[in-house]
Protein backbone atom coordinates (compact mmCIF):
# COMPACT_ATOMS: atom_id res chain seq x y z
CA UNK A 1 0.00 0.00 0.00
CA UNK A 2 2.93 2.44 0.58
CA UNK A 3 4.77 1.21 -2.10
CA UNK A 4 1.45 2.52 -4.63
CA UNK A 5 1.06 5.98 -2.83
CA UNK A 6 4.45 7.41 -2.29
CA UNK A 7 6.08 4.90 -4.70
CA UNK A 8 9.73 3.09 -4.92
CA UNK A 9 12.90 4.79 -4.83
CA UNK A 10 15.26 2.23 -3.63
CA UNK A 11 15.73 0.24 -6.51
CA UNK A 12 17.88 0.93 -9.58
CA UNK A 13 15.51 -0.77 -12.63
CA UNK A 14 16.17 0.60 -15.63
CA UNK A 15 12.61 0.95 -17.92
CA UNK A 16 13.26 0.19 -21.89
CA UNK A 17 10.27 0.78 -24.30
CA UNK A 18 10.00 -1.21 -27.15
CA UNK A 19 7.41 0.31 -29.80
CA UNK A 20 4.79 -1.52 -31.60
CA UNK A 21 5.36 -2.56 -35.41
CA UNK A 22 9.58 -1.93 -34.59
CA UNK A 23 11.71 -4.38 -35.90
CA UNK A 24 14.41 -6.83 -34.37
CA UNK A 25 16.73 -4.68 -35.20
CA UNK A 26 15.03 -1.51 -33.69
CA UNK A 27 14.49 -2.90 -30.20
CA UNK A 28 18.55 -3.82 -30.47
CA UNK A 29 19.29 0.04 -30.76
CA UNK A 30 17.05 0.60 -27.81
CA UNK A 31 18.65 -1.88 -25.52
CA UNK A 32 21.88 -0.69 -26.29
CA UNK A 33 21.43 2.87 -25.22
CA UNK A 34 20.42 1.56 -21.93
CA UNK A 35 22.04 -1.77 -20.95
CA UNK A 36 25.48 -1.62 -20.02
CA UNK A 37 25.53 -5.41 -20.30
CA UNK A 38 24.40 -5.31 -24.16
CA UNK A 39 25.74 -7.37 -26.38
CA UNK A 40 24.95 -6.14 -29.90
CA UNK A 41 26.57 -9.35 -31.51
CA UNK A 42 24.91 -11.59 -29.52
CA UNK A 43 21.47 -9.79 -29.83
CA UNK A 44 21.83 -10.69 -33.49
CA UNK A 45 23.17 -14.26 -33.42
CA UNK A 46 19.90 -14.72 -30.33
CA UNK A 47 17.41 -13.53 -32.63
CA UNK A 48 18.47 -14.08 -35.99
CA UNK A 49 15.09 -16.19 -36.37
CA UNK A 50 12.45 -13.84 -34.21
CA UNK A 51 11.53 -10.97 -35.93
CA UNK A 52 7.74 -10.74 -34.70
CA UNK A 53 8.31 -12.94 -31.94
CA UNK A 54 9.63 -10.07 -29.32
CA UNK A 55 6.63 -8.36 -27.99
CA UNK A 56 6.77 -4.71 -27.47
CA UNK A 57 5.99 -3.08 -24.07
CA UNK A 58 7.89 -1.57 -21.35
CA UNK A 59 9.92 -3.50 -19.02
CA UNK A 60 11.57 -2.56 -16.06
CA UNK A 61 14.85 -4.86 -15.99
CA UNK A 62 18.22 -4.68 -13.54
CA UNK A 63 21.09 -2.24 -15.13
CA UNK A 64 23.17 -5.90 -15.99
CA UNK A 65 19.90 -7.72 -17.31
CA UNK A 66 22.29 -9.74 -19.60
CA UNK A 67 21.24 -9.92 -23.35
CA UNK A 68 20.00 -13.88 -23.33
CA UNK A 69 18.19 -13.15 -20.25
CA UNK A 70 16.39 -9.92 -22.19
CA UNK A 71 15.59 -11.55 -25.67
CA UNK A 72 14.07 -14.40 -23.35
CA UNK A 73 12.06 -12.22 -21.54
CA UNK A 74 10.73 -10.31 -24.67
CA UNK A 75 10.49 -14.36 -26.56
CA UNK A 76 8.22 -15.26 -23.59
CA UNK A 77 6.11 -12.96 -22.97
CA UNK A 78 5.41 -13.04 -26.79
CA UNK A 79 4.66 -16.85 -26.01
CA UNK A 80 2.34 -15.72 -23.15
CA UNK A 81 0.38 -12.84 -24.76
CA UNK A 82 -0.01 -15.37 -27.98
CA UNK A 83 -1.38 -18.01 -25.67
CA UNK A 84 -4.33 -16.19 -24.47
CA UNK A 85 -5.61 -16.50 -28.31
CA UNK A 86 -5.07 -20.48 -28.68
CA UNK A 87 -9.09 -21.31 -28.98
CA UNK A 88 -9.11 -18.26 -31.53
CA UNK A 89 -6.14 -19.02 -33.59
CA UNK A 90 -7.37 -22.94 -33.72
CA UNK A 91 -11.00 -21.68 -34.62
CA UNK A 92 -9.48 -19.31 -37.58
CA UNK A 93 -8.14 -20.81 -40.63
CA UNK A 94 -4.69 -19.11 -39.56
CA UNK A 95 -1.52 -20.89 -38.10
CA UNK A 96 -0.08 -18.63 -35.41
CA UNK A 97 3.15 -17.78 -38.04
CA UNK A 98 0.43 -16.32 -40.25
CA UNK A 99 -1.31 -14.45 -37.36
CA UNK A 100 2.62 -13.19 -36.50
CA UNK A 101 2.54 -12.16 -39.68
CA UNK A 102 -0.58 -10.23 -40.98
CA UNK A 103 -0.25 -8.67 -37.60
CA UNK A 104 2.84 -7.33 -38.07
CA UNK A 105 1.76 -5.62 -41.50
CA UNK A 106 -1.35 -4.47 -40.06
CA UNK A 107 0.99 -2.91 -36.69
CA UNK A 108 2.23 -0.65 -39.77
CA UNK A 109 -0.89 0.32 -42.27
CA UNK A 110 -3.06 1.31 -39.38
CA UNK A 111 -3.27 3.09 -36.57
CA UNK A 112 -6.29 2.50 -34.59
CA UNK A 113 -8.09 -0.06 -32.78
CA UNK A 114 -10.90 0.24 -35.04
CA UNK A 115 -8.99 1.13 -38.24
CA UNK A 116 -6.60 -2.05 -37.11
CA UNK A 117 -9.93 -4.79 -37.83
CA UNK A 118 -11.61 -3.03 -40.77
CA UNK A 119 -7.51 -3.57 -42.43
CA UNK A 120 -7.51 -6.76 -41.20
CA UNK A 121 -10.70 -7.52 -42.44
CA UNK A 122 -9.37 -6.38 -45.99
CA UNK A 123 -6.11 -8.48 -46.03
CA UNK A 124 -8.54 -11.23 -45.08
CA UNK A 125 -10.41 -10.46 -48.25
CA UNK A 126 -7.33 -10.23 -50.54
CA UNK A 127 -5.99 -13.59 -49.55
CA UNK A 128 -9.51 -15.43 -49.77
CA UNK A 129 -9.38 -14.13 -53.34
CA UNK A 130 -5.51 -14.50 -54.21
CA UNK A 131 -5.00 -10.71 -54.89
CA UNK A 132 -2.04 -9.47 -53.71
CA UNK A 133 -1.98 -7.58 -50.02
CA UNK A 134 -0.02 -4.79 -51.66
CA UNK A 135 0.86 -2.50 -48.53
CA UNK A 136 3.62 -0.17 -48.75
CA UNK A 137 5.07 -1.50 -44.92
CA UNK A 138 6.76 -5.25 -46.21
CA UNK A 139 8.76 -2.75 -48.94
CA UNK A 140 9.60 -0.20 -46.13
CA UNK A 141 11.13 -3.54 -44.35
CA UNK A 142 13.21 -4.74 -48.00
CA UNK A 143 14.22 -1.26 -47.91
CA UNK A 144 14.90 -0.68 -44.42
CA UNK A 145 13.39 2.73 -45.24
CA UNK A 146 10.31 4.45 -44.93
CA UNK A 147 9.32 5.24 -48.38
CA UNK A 148 8.54 8.44 -47.74
CA UNK A 149 11.89 9.11 -46.86
CA UNK A 150 13.18 7.84 -50.26
CA UNK A 151 15.93 10.13 -51.87
CA UNK A 152 14.00 12.24 -54.86
CA UNK A 153 13.57 10.25 -57.92
CA UNK A 154 13.01 6.89 -56.04
CA UNK A 155 9.37 6.93 -56.92
CA UNK A 156 7.00 4.66 -54.79
CA UNK A 157 5.66 3.53 -57.74
CA UNK A 158 8.93 2.12 -59.35
CA UNK A 159 9.81 0.79 -56.60
CA UNK A 160 6.96 -1.62 -56.34
CA UNK A 161 8.39 -3.60 -58.97
CA UNK A 162 10.86 -4.62 -56.82
CA UNK A 163 13.18 -7.84 -56.52
CA UNK A 164 11.94 -9.33 -53.05
CA UNK A 165 10.10 -11.64 -51.20
CA UNK A 166 8.74 -8.92 -49.80
CA UNK A 167 7.26 -6.76 -52.22
CA UNK A 168 3.42 -8.12 -51.47
CA UNK A 169 2.26 -5.75 -54.71
CA UNK A 170 4.30 -8.82 -56.90
CA UNK A 171 3.76 -11.79 -54.71
CA UNK A 172 0.49 -12.81 -53.96
CA UNK A 173 -0.08 -14.58 -50.32
CA UNK A 174 2.58 -13.28 -47.10
CA UNK A 175 5.52 -12.30 -46.74
CA UNK A 176 8.07 -14.91 -45.73
CA UNK A 177 8.73 -13.61 -41.97
CA UNK A 178 6.53 -10.71 -39.68
CA UNK A 179 8.46 -7.26 -41.21
CA UNK A 180 8.13 -6.17 -37.07
CA UNK A 181 6.98 -7.23 -33.99
CA UNK A 182 3.09 -6.41 -33.47
CA UNK A 183 1.77 -5.54 -29.87
CA UNK A 184 -1.97 -7.15 -28.62
CA UNK A 185 -4.12 -4.90 -30.53
CA UNK A 186 -2.77 -5.65 -33.84
CA UNK A 187 -2.90 -9.47 -32.85
CA UNK A 188 -6.82 -9.08 -31.81
CA UNK A 189 -7.19 -7.42 -34.69
CA UNK A 190 -6.43 -10.05 -37.15
CA UNK A 191 -8.79 -12.58 -35.16
CA UNK A 192 -11.37 -10.14 -34.62
CA UNK A 193 -11.97 -8.44 -37.75
CA UNK A 194 -14.13 -6.34 -39.42
CA UNK A 195 -16.08 -8.44 -41.65
CA UNK A 196 -17.06 -5.97 -44.92
CA UNK A 197 -17.23 -6.00 -48.51
CA UNK A 198 -14.01 -3.76 -49.08
CA UNK A 199 -10.85 -4.75 -50.46
CA UNK A 200 -9.23 -1.28 -50.45
CA UNK A 201 -8.23 1.66 -48.19
CA UNK A 202 -5.91 4.64 -47.83
CA UNK A 203 -4.86 7.15 -45.00
CA UNK A 204 -6.06 10.59 -46.42
CA UNK A 205 -4.09 13.61 -45.95
CA UNK A 206 -6.20 14.40 -42.85
CA UNK A 207 -5.22 10.89 -41.13
CA UNK A 208 -8.59 9.61 -41.50
CA UNK A 209 -8.67 6.13 -43.28
CA UNK A 210 -11.07 5.78 -46.71
CA UNK A 211 -12.27 2.68 -47.99
CA UNK A 212 -13.52 1.28 -50.87
CA UNK A 213 -15.33 -1.59 -52.46
CA UNK A 214 -14.06 -1.58 -56.14
CA UNK A 215 -10.83 -0.13 -57.82
CA UNK A 216 -12.45 2.60 -59.64
CA UNK A 217 -13.69 3.73 -55.94
CA UNK A 218 -10.33 3.40 -54.35
CA UNK A 219 -9.33 5.99 -57.63
CA UNK A 220 -11.60 8.17 -56.75
CA UNK A 221 -10.51 8.15 -52.74
CA UNK A 222 -7.17 8.75 -54.01
CA UNK A 223 -8.19 11.80 -55.86
CA UNK A 224 -10.50 13.21 -53.33
CA UNK A 225 -8.04 12.88 -50.60
CA UNK A 226 -4.60 12.28 -50.98
CA UNK A 227 -4.38 15.45 -53.96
Amino acid sequence: MSMLVVGEFDNNLISITFIEGESVAGFGARAAAVLESFDLEQYEILTTDLEGELFPDTYRVPPDYTTAQLVGLLNQTHDDILEKYTNQIADSSLTYDQVTILASILEREANTPESMRTVAGIFLNRLAIGMPLQADATIEYALETPLGELPPGQLAAELRELDSPYNTYLNAGLPPTPIGNPGETAIAAILNPIESDYFYYITGEDGEFYYAKTYDQHLDNIERHLR
